[in-house]
């Protein structure tokens, strides 16, 4: 997925990237920006093509990483529901089924997370190419 942004700040060879975020298309599901309720979408990029402050930039993100981060993302806390479910079923004490059921639940929420954003660390999105238009 290839979407278009100006560079806000350069840190080494990483860029902020205040991201256009598109109405159609893997853009308007995809979610990997973080949103600002200030000014917009961001998101770190590295930065190979030693693009500058201001300068809009097409920035490219593997749909094979927005795969696998969705799926940890979503998939690790799924089967900590369903872990949650099947073991409080289990067990007779109703106080104690709440128990189980917030600590499975819980720590399937919290290793989704963890792991999801130990993936972003090392699979960030990359500048591509400079445009010459502004946002």
């Amino acid at each position: 997925m290839k979407e278009k942004g100006q560079i806000i700040e350069v840190k080494g060879k990483l860029a902020l990237v205040r991201m256009q975020k598109s109405k159609t298309g893997a853009c308007s599901t995809c979610g990997l920006c973080k949103s600002s309720s200030v000014s917009g979408l961001y998101l770190e990029a590295e930065n190979p093509v030693g693009a500058r402050e201001g300068e809009v930039v097409i920035v490219e993100i593997s749909g094979q990483d927005i795969l696998a981060a969705s799926c940890l993302i979503y998939g690790i806390p799924l089967v900590g529901f369903i872990l949650a479910v099947i073991l409080s079923g289990l067990v007779a004490a109703s106080w104690l089924k709440v128990i189980i059921f917030l600590v499975f639940l819980g720590g399937g929420w919290y290793a989704g997370t963890l792991h999801a954003d130990r993936y972003a660390c090392r699979h960030k999105p990359v500048v591509v190419a400079r445009e010459s238009e502004n946002l």
